[in-house]
């Protein structure tokens, strides 16, 4: 039997792969744009120099680190696609929140929850890349995901300045 042949044809995993690099160019935006706009909020208010810090690094940072290990495993029991889309409407719901913040708490959940996401996608991206290209393509696909991340910190920095 043919190795290819268990694989879904070439139109449906470069869908996949341009959908996933939209995910990433989306959400590396988003998390370089929260970043970029706090000094306007620290202005808007009134937060303290600890309360940038905790939103900035320990919050986003804590909760990636801290939900890698079980969402990895979770993304290795159950269906990727399932939970990438749990994961998105929590990241729009976060999105939503961040924008309609009022107090650091919110923020705080919010930056917690894109923590999450982002500890959610990346895990599911490469499981789903490595389930629609054999081993000798992997690199490439692989490579798109990661240039949409790259693309959408760029675009964040250039937005956000």
């Amino acid at each position: 039997m043919d190795p290819a042949a268990s694989y879904p044809p070439h139109k449906t995993a470069r869908w996949a792969i341009m959908v996933l690099s939209v995910l990433g160019f989306f959400l590396s935006m988003d998390v370089t744009l929260t970043t970029l706009l706090i000094e306007p909020m620290k202005h808007d208010m009134v937060l303290t120099d600890v309360e940038i810090g905790l939103l900035q690094g320990t919050a986003f940072g804590l909760a990636f680190g801290l939900a890698s290990l079980p969402l990895g495993r979770a993304i290795d029991r159950a269906n990727r696609v399932t939970l990438l889309k749990l994961g998105l409407i929590v990241w729009m719901v976060s999105m939503g929140a961040t924008a309609l913040a009022g107090s650091v708490a919110t923020l705080m959940l919010s930056r917690i929850a894109l923590g999450f996401v982002y500890a959610l996608l990346i895990p599911s991206a490469l499981s789903i890349i490595s389930d629609l290209y054999p081993p000798e393509r992997r690199s490439v696909a692989t490579s798109l995901f990661a240039v949409g991340q790259a693309s959408g910190q760029a675009f964040g920095i250039l937005a956000g300045g």
